[in-house]
C-alpha cells in the first residue's frame, strides 16, 4: 500500500502541473504557446522549446523574454538588468534572482504585493517532466548465493520524474526489473523499486549521476527439491517467495543525449549496499537503455 500512495502522489504532481493556462502569443514575430505561471500587474510566463526553459514577463499589456546568454561559458544575467527596468519603481533587489522558475515566481509575486494591497500569491507550481526508459544488461547477483558466480541477463523499465526548472540535478525514479535464471542459478524475480538520483556532472549534451535505491519489493522464484519420508529427493517444485526490504544500495551512470527527447543511458549498478551482505564477489551488474522525455 505504500508504494501505491507513493505512485499516486507523484502521479498527481504530475497531470495536475499540465492543467494550467496556455495560450499563443506572438513574441518578437515569434508564434509561442506560454503558460501562464503568475497574473498580476506584473505577468510571468514560461515556455519549453527543445525541452530549454524559456521565460516571459508582461507589464501594460507588452510581453518581453528575458535573457541570460552565455559567452565565453559564463551566463551575462539580463534578465537581473530588465527585472529592475521593469520594478524601477519599487526599492526590489534582482541580485539574488536566479534563472530559474521559482526563483522568478518569487520575485514577481513580491513586486505584484506590493502593487496591490490585495493581492494574493500564487502557489509554487511543481512541474514535473517524467522521462521513461527501457534497459537490458547482465548482472552476477551478488547479493544472493551464487557459488558459480554465473553473469545472467536483466531487463527493465524506468520512470524517472524530474523538475528541471527547480532542480534539475534531483530526481525520483522507479524500476521495474526481471532477473532471468541461469544454467546454474535456478533464481528468477521480479523487482519494483523506489529510488533517488543525484546529477554531480550537468550538461545539455550529457549528464553522470549517482543514484541511491531507498526500498525494493521483490517476488523470487526458484527450484526447490522435496522429499520423501526417509529423506530421500523425491523432485523439485517451483516455490514462490516475496520480500520488501530497503537496501540502500548504490549505483553509478550516465544519461547521453542523442536527439532533443532521448537519452542512451549507461549504467553500473548496486555495487555496493549498506544492509545487504554480498557475498564476496566482485559486483558486475551494467546495464544499457534508451530514455525519451514526455
Amino acid at each position: 500500500m505504500k508504494f501505491l500512495k507513493v505512485i499516486g502522489i507523484f502521479s498527481l504532481m504530475f497531470f495536475s502541473s499540465h492543467a494550467f493556462s496556455q495560450s499563443s502569443y506572438t513574441v518578437n514575430g515569434e508564434t509561442l504557446t506560454l503558460i501562464e505561471e503568475v497574473k498580476g500587474e506584473l505577468t510571468l510566463y514560461y515556455a519549453i522549446v527543445d525541452s530549454n526553459y524559456r521565460y516571459f514577463v508582461k507589464k501594460d499589456g507588452e510581453i518581453i523574454e528575458l535573457s541570460n546568454t552565455k559567452v565565453g561559458g559564463k551566463y551575462q544575467m539580463e534578465f537581473r538588468k530588465q527585472l529592475e527596468e521593469l520594478t524601477e519603481n519599487t526599492n526590489l533587489n534582482t541580485s539574488r534572482v536566479n534563472f530559474a522558475l521559482y526563483s522568478l515566481e518569487t520575485f514577481v509575486n513580491d513586486y505584484n504585493e506590493l502593487q496591490d494591497d490585495d493581492y494574493e500569491r500564487n502557489d509554487s507550481t511543481i512541474n514535473i517532466s517524467a522521462r521513461l526508459g527501457l534497459f537490458g544488461g547482465l548482472t552476477n547477483n551478488i547479493y544472493t548465493s551464487n557459488p558459480e558466480n554465473e553473469v545472467t541477463p536483466k531487463i527493465g523499465v524506468e520512470l524517472e520524474l524530474i523538475d528541471p526548472s527547480i532542480a534539475p540535478r534531483h530526481a525520483v525514479f522507479f524500476h521495474l526489473q526481471y532477473y532471468l535464471k541461469g544454467d546454474t542459478q535456478d533464481v528468477s524475480s521480479t523487482q519494483f523499486s523506489i529510488n533517488y538520483r543525484y546529477r554531480f556532472i550537468l550538461k545539455k549534451a550529457f549528464d553522470i549521476h549517482a543514484d541511491l535505491e531507498l526500498a525494493s519489493f521483490a517476488i523470487v522464484s526458484q527450484d526447490v527439491n522435496t522429499f520423501d519420508d526417509m529423506g530421500m529427493i523425491t523432485g523439485n517444485e517451483r516455490e514462490t517467495s516475496s520480500s520488501l526490504d530497503s537496501p540502500i544500495s548504490f549505483s553509478i551512470g550516465s544519461d547521453i543525449r542523442v536527439s532533443e527527447n532521448g537519452f542512451l543511458t549507461l549504467s553500473y549498478n548496486d555495487f555496493y549496499s549498506l544492509v545487504f551482505d554480498d557475498n564476496g564477489e566482485f559486483p558486475i551488474d551494467f546495464t544499457l537503455g534508451y530514455k525519451f522525455v514526455f
